[in-house]
């Protein structure tokens, strides 16, 4: 459906800076002021129209000076002489939800229209603007319908026009599409109480008597089957003193970075979400992997075209605390939508990451997971091992066994950035940077380079000859090396359960990170990774409310368990982790609940509750560089991970001077 929306007492309260500008006009050409109720009447037509009704003796040239006058004053000063009918911004933003192209056909001056849409922040709602020339082209309401239409290509049958006065709908019906009356403001006032009226939550449609012909609506046609049509399609929210009472569904947009399998399983989300209620719809939209989702975001924002949720990952956390003014906090949401909301029910160590140093949570915990410990069962039974590696020396060991065994690699692993330095350093309580891995200022700098990592690190890069290690790319290139059975142990996500099941031929299970005991004597807690829901600002508070439910429901235990057995990602909630517990799947599948155990091991520490680092999708690119110098054999550990946190450091000062 596309929709025309009138300017002048339909989208806005016109009235003081028209009526004030007209006065002004006629005491330049010394000429008397009419009643004020006179004036209201001539709001709406082309303003030569208009002067030609109060000129004594109108001629073009007395118009025209007229006219002259009105705009002299009209561009600085009674442009903004004006604001917006109650309840009309909520309902443009909903016509957009529901997938509605809207435009603007005014008779009043396309510029004058479009700072005024600008000046209220309406003109990214509208797809196209259109009003009259400074030569008087397209004033005809008429005219300026049938020339939008062709420059759209917009079908008749697929219009409606949307005014407050005759010539919308005239307009509308010389043209052959739907129109609607509207009757909030001054023009509620001026109908004759004798036309027969019938109201629809808050649009009013009206029909003239026979005998009223000179009504502001004497051209508006009604017919039921019409009405029918339009009611349920143009019902406008909250306008007036009226309460929302529209019928259409309010679309929710979430965007996010799931392909594959798992973009099936957030699309069965959604619609299971959406078959159990019917005021809201949510939308989900692949938008590529998490960079490019979180730099379309972005983007969107700019122009204004944002969704309502964005999945971001976890190292964009800071990123989009800096976006000011673009970001709803979800307890806000939460509580500004009237929806119960308890932090306690979520896991430490996933909600940690998200919260505020006073413990506000920014964005909702979706797919979570941490690293863990994958290895192949069937090969450790056939080299002799007995149980899985706990210690980094136990891997080694296993390593060896393996590769007498026949298989060409010991051990591999994925992203190796989150891995090998960003859940080494929590899982041995080591700091990554200072002012608490960045969470209590962007003022922090890296210190990664301790002497802890660099000695594993260089141990994992003196065991690459013999094939203890290999290294098989960055993220989760390495995945091929595990499922294909070359490498017989791998440290990467628990969320690979979905791929291992679909690709490894042979038994596997998962334990826990090994433990460096020349670093510490006992594991204090893994780190998420994964992503979570942002809310982002610009909608209508209605479809806040939709969002508000739909968070909600993400976190019910049934919605988590069933997300935690089909992907591998960690229930969020205690209770969906119980349920998967109580419906034997654990049970089933031995060492399954191994990530949970990891995130709530212990109570997070300021090491250990994750990192807050402005640009650090740039900086683990750089610790990827760095990492696979190291591999190269081109720098030692040393001086790759002291190059890392050099170069680090930099853009983190870059980050700080941006924020």
């Amino acid at each position: 459906m596309k929709l025309l929306f009138d300017l002048d007492g339909t989208i806005t309260d016109s009235k003081p800076g028209i009526t004030k500008c007209i006065e002004y006009a006629l005491q330049k050409l010394d000429l008397p002021v009419p009643a004020e109720d006179e004036l209201v009447r001539l709001i709406g037509p082309p303003l030569k129209e208009t002067f030609g009704t109060l000129l004594p003796s109108p001629t073009d040239e007395n118009i025209n000076q007229a006219v002259t006058f009105y705009r002299e004053r009209f561009a600085d000063v009674g442009i903004f002489e004006n604001s917006v009918y109650p309840g009309i911004q909520d309902a443009l933003h909903s016509f957009r939800e529901m997938g509605v192209s809207l435009y603007l056909a005014t008779s009043k001056l396309q510029v004058f229209a479009e700072r005024i849409l600008q000046h209220f922040e309406l003109d990214h709602l509208f797809s196209g603007v259109y009003g009259s020339e400074l030569d008087g082209t397209r004033q005809d309401k008429t005219e300026l319908i049938q020339y939008l239409l062709a420059a759209e290509k917009i079908p008749h049958r697929h219009a409606a026009m949307i005014g407050d006065r005759s010539h919308d709908i005239k307009g509308g019906k010389a043209n052959n599409i739907q129109t609607v009356g509207v009757l909030w403001g001054e023009q509620a006032q001026i109908l004759s109480p004798k036309n027969r009226k019938i109201s629809i939550g808050c649009l009013s449609i009206t029909r003239a008597n026979d005998r009223n012909k000179e009504n502001l609506y004497d051209a508006f046609s009604y017919k039921r089957e019409t009405m029918k049509n339009i009611v349920f399609m143009l019902c406008i929210l909250g306008l007036a003193t009226s309460a929302p009472v529209c019928l259409a569904v309010t679309e929710i947009s979430w965007w996010h970075a799931m392909g594959s399998e798992n973009g099936e399983r957030v699309d069965k989300i959604a619609r299971d979400f959406n078959s159990t209620q019917n005021e809201y719809k949510i939308i989900p939209s692949y938008k590529g992997n998490y960079t490019d989702t979180m730099t379309a975001a972005v983007a969107a924002f700019r122009a204004k075209k944002q969704p309502h949720i964005v999945q971001v990952f976890e190292v964009g956390t800071a990123t989009m605390m800096a976006a000011r003014g673009a970001v709803y906090p979800v307890e806000n949401v939460m509580q500004d939508s009237g929806e119960p909301f308890d932090s306690s029910i979520y896991l430490r160590g996933v909600i940690s990451y998200y919260q505020t140093p006073e413990g506000d949570l920014l964005s909702m915990p979706f797919n979570s997971s941490t690293p863990v410990m994958w290895y192949n069962k069937t090969a450790f039974k056939k080299a002799g091992i007995q149980s899985p590696p706990v210690t980094w020396e136990d891997v080694n060991k296993a390593a060896k066994k393996l590769l007498a065994s026949g298989m060409k690699c010991g051990f591999s692993f994925g992203w190796q950035s989150w891995v090998m330095i960003e859940n080494y350093s929590a899982w041995h309580n080591q700091p990554l940077g200072t002012r608490e891995n960045g969470y209590t200022g962007f003022d922090a700098e890296l210190t990664f380079n301790s002497s802890s990592i660099k000695n594993r690190i260089q141990s994992i890069a003196d065991s690459q000859p013999d094939g203890t290690f290999v290294y098989g790319g960055r993220e989760d290139s390495s995945l091929p090396l595990f499922t294909s059975g070359t490498c017989g142990m791998w440290m990467s996500s628990s969320a690979n359960t979905a791929a291992l099941k679909s690709q490894a031929k042979f038994k596997y299970g998962q334990t826990m990170l090994p433990l460096d005991t020349e670093v510490a004597s006992s594991a204090q807690n893994s780190i998420i990774g994964g992503a979570t829901l942002w809310v982002l600002r610009g909608h209508s508070r209605q479809s806040y409310k939709g969002v508000a439910k739909f968070l909600s429901y993400l976190s019910t235990p049934q919605v988590q368990a069933w997300w935690h057995q089909q992907t591998g990602y960690v229930p969020i909630t205690l209770e969906a982790a119980e349920l998967s517990r109580a419906q034997g799947f654990y049970d089933r599948n031995p060492g399954t609940d191994t990530a949970v155990k990891q995130l709530s091991l212990n109570t997070p520490t300021k090491n250990s509750r994750g990192l807050r680092f402005g640009n650090y999708v740039q900086v683990r690119a750089i610790v990827n560089e760095e990492l696979e110098a190291i591999w190269a054999g081109t720098k030692t550990a040393s001086q790759g991970l002291d190059d890392a946190v050099t170069r680090g450091n930099k853009l983190l000062r870059k980050f700080e001077r941006a924020n």
